[in-house]
């Protein structure tokens, strides 16, 4: 359950992270053009990822519910379950973290800094 733990506490981490340096660049953007919109990206952080993050959260509050129940109860549960949860849990992080990524490339185009582009 520990390596479950931490495995979680990373993500978040990671999302904030991400996070963070999105604010930062949207700052420097706003500096750059002046004409930086909190409520775009606030909207982007509520409709975009903030659904995620829940729906992250919640499957990862099951899977740590499964291993306490496996380990506090001694309940036998089938490893084909944990592997399909784990994966969820997995991609769900990995959604997430596109969209931040994405979103900071994006800041960094408008900053005129190419990232990515072959030329």
């Amino acid at each position: 359950m520990g390596a479950l733990l931490t495995t979680i506490i990373v993500s978040l981490i990671v999302f904030a992270i991400l996070n963070i340096i999105n604010a930062v660049l949207a700052y420097a953007v706003h500096l750059y053009s002046g004409g930086f919109e909190w409520d775009k990206m606030l909207e982007f952080l509520k409709r975009r990822v903030a659904v995620y993050v829940l729906i992250w959260f919640v499957f990862s509050g099951i899977n740590i519910l499964i291993f306490w129940l496996t380990e506090t109860f001694g309940y036998v549960i089938n490893l084909g379950a944990l592997g399909t949860m784990t994966g969820i849990i997995s991609i769900l992080s990995a959604l997430i973290v596109t969209l931040l990524v994405k979103k900071i490339i994006d800041k960094f185009k408008k900053l005129g800094i190419a990232i990515g582009e072959n030329k």
